[in-house]
Parts: C-alpha cells; structure tokens; sequence
C-alpha cells in the first residue's frame, strides 16, 4: 500500500473520534496510568476501556456521581485496592 493511501486511512481513521481534554484529580489519573502499563494499554486506550465499562454498567440515566463511583470501583478492583 503507498505511503499516501495509508495516510488517508489513518486521516479517515481519526476523523472518527473526537479529541477533547479532561481535568482529573492527579491521584484518579496515576490510577489509570497504573492500570494502564499493567494492561499494556496507552493511556488513552484505558481511559476509553474504563469510560465504556462504566457506560455498560451504568443505569441509563446514571448521574456523574455513580460514572465516578463505577470507574473508581473498577480501577480499585484492577490495583487490588477492594
């Protein structure tokens, strides 16, 4: 494949999702860097596997009270803090 067909794809690729920036307590993102290095996942990778759990688990109309009390239930039971 030409170098420049592979940069469309990959151009294609990130128009699919959408960039944005999240301030975060520092202790909730070292968790997730943790848990990230331990799962061979990027930091972003991790935070999207986290976010999706959360959403699955969460009623619909979950508050962002109880997302927070998912992901940081998740993160405890990854680092074995239960």
């Amino acid at each position: 494949m030409s170098q420049n067909r592979q940069k469309v794809l990959c151009m294609t690729k990130q128009k699919e999702f959408a960039q944005t920036q999240v301030r975060m307590p520092t202790e909730v993102h070292e968790q997730i860097k943790e848990s990230a290095d331990r799962n061979f996942r990027s930091l972003n990778a991790e935070i999207l596997y986290l976010l999706q759990i959360a959403l699955e688990h969460s009623a619909p109309h979950a508050t962002p009270k109880e997302v927070r009390t998912i992901v940081r239930e998740e993160l405890d039971r990854k680092t074995g803090k239960t």
